[in-house]
């Protein structure tokens, strides 16, 4: 009936559906009512069964069935479908012997009663089976901060920090909690990472803390409050709202070179540039170079190069040893082999990723510098300072810092050079006893 009913209802309207499932009723329960004599099914014919002494026909072929599942059995009855459908089974009625089944003793097999599924008895000389020991909780190092590691567990704070070199790191909550030179970002301390090029504008990745520039000229930052607090050739500059320190110490041919999208572009112009509030925004030169102004230019009030610059080329790029001084700084480094333009830094750092500061020493008079560096970390072999993260390399040949933060490394002790440096800063180093 259920799929004489979906037919029906696709082609007919809900009136004749009516009328067609009546008239279908009809003719089963004549079939139900056809009254024969008999005593047993024989005498019923096919598709019938002998009940009270009257032949009783429920179905006449499987469809007739309602139910689903079922199928019409020789003796016209709706049964479910299975291995004995279709056979005679006996009846609980008058005029039919009704079979009666033994019942097995208690002992009979398959009466059991069965374990459960899944349900295992081990035999009782099975010893229990050990309980496994809990995994084994990393054991913390003995690395001190500041000292090399490979992975976390070799520091006794459980972090190594592996962005720019390996050494073992500390919490933190402010870069005061860090050595000079570090960055505290997500909790924990860091190399500084100013400077580094390729971040995501949109996402600031890789960067510590900000990635600022143009498409074309971006960089790692962070945050300041004056040109003291950023990196050689850096100005603090107000961006959105919020003073980040910007590189200008480099060369452009159009703006769109510079981070700050402002700059001198061109042949013989001295580069980039970046908005300013006061002249302490500005990069800090070297001890006796006349100081940057901030000056109102094409509308912008920004960082103005004194008289003495005479060209842009960055921190870093050759220079000539003697003639025209062509580095945006003014100072080009003739102790490198090629001279090449450095910057003023300090003994909190303040130089840029791949740079590091160095006491140079000059005429009498000792210079902080910017200088390239390595990758050898304190403690490591070294043959000179560019070998080093830090570029200072010990006369002993192995890494070193300045420690005016009294901060060194397992087996250094922080120790006075009885140097002074231009600027007036006591220098010291990180040295073994």
């Amino acid at each position: 009936m259920t799929r004489v009913q979906s037919v029906v209802s696709r082609s007919l309207g809900a009136g004749a559906w009516i009328t067609m499932f009546v008239a279908l009723g009809g003719v089963i329960s004549q079939l139900r009512c056809a009254n024969v004599t008999c005593r047993v099914n024989s005498e019923c014919g096919p598709r019938a069964a002998c009940v009270e002494n009257q032949c009783v026909s429920t179905c006449r072929e499987d469809r007739d069935c309602t139910r689903a599942g079922e199928v019409c059995d020789p003796n016209g009855r709706c049964v479910r479908a299975g291995p004995d459908a279709g056979t005679d089974a006996p009846t609980d009625t008058a005029g039919m012997d009704t079979p009666r089944a033994d019942t097995p003793p208690s002992d009979a097999p398959g009466t059991d009663t069965p374990l459960p599924i899944d349900m295992v008895v081990p035999p009782d000389n099975v010893p229990p089976i050990d309980t496994p020991p809990p995994p084994d909780v990393p054991v913390a190092g003995t690395g001190a901060y500041l000292d090399g590691c490979r992975a976390d567990s070799d520091c006794a704070s459980r972090m190594c920090a592996m962005r720019s070199a390996r050494f073992c790191t500390r919490m933190c909550s402010t870069a005061a909690d860090c050595a000079n030179g570090q960055r505290c970002a997500a909790g924990r301390c860091e190399l500084d990472d100013i400077g580094r090029t390729g971040c995501d504008l949109g996402t600031g990745a890789p960067c510590l803390e900000f990635c600022y520039g143009t498409p074309t000229a971006a960089h790692c930052t962070h945050a300041c409050a004056s040109g003291s607090d950023c990196a050689a050739g850096y100005a603090c500059s107000n961006v959105g709202g919020r003073r980040i320190c910007v590189d200008i110490e480099r060369p452009c041919t159009a703006a769109a070179d510079c981070p700050s999208g402002l700059g001198f572009c061109g042949a013989g112009m001295v580069g980039c540039t970046a908005l300013c509030a006061t002249a302490s925004d500005c990069p800090h030169r070297l001890v006796g170079l006349p100081a940057y102004t901030c000056e109102v230019r094409s509308g912008q009030t920004v960082c103005i190069p004194p008289a003495d610059v005479m060209g842009s080329a960055a921190i870093g790029a050759t220079c000539a040893a003697t003639g025209i001084n062509l580095c945006r700084s003014g100072a080009c480094d003739d102790g490198t082999m090629p001279p090449s333009c450095n910057q003023r830094c300090t003994v909190q750092g303040g130089c840029a990723v791949g740079y590091g500061c160095y006491p140079l020493a000059d005429a009498g008079n000792v210079l902080l510098v910017c200088t390239a560096t390595g990758s050898a970390w304190l403690g490591e072999t070294c043959g000179r300072a560019r070998d080093c993260v830090t570029g200072l390399c010990s006369t002993d040949r192995y890494c070193t810092r300045l420690c005016s933060d009294g901060l060194c490394p397992t087996g250094m002790t922080c120790m006075a050079t009885g140097v002074t440096s231009t600027d007036g800063t006591p220098i010291r180093l990180c040295r073994r006893p």
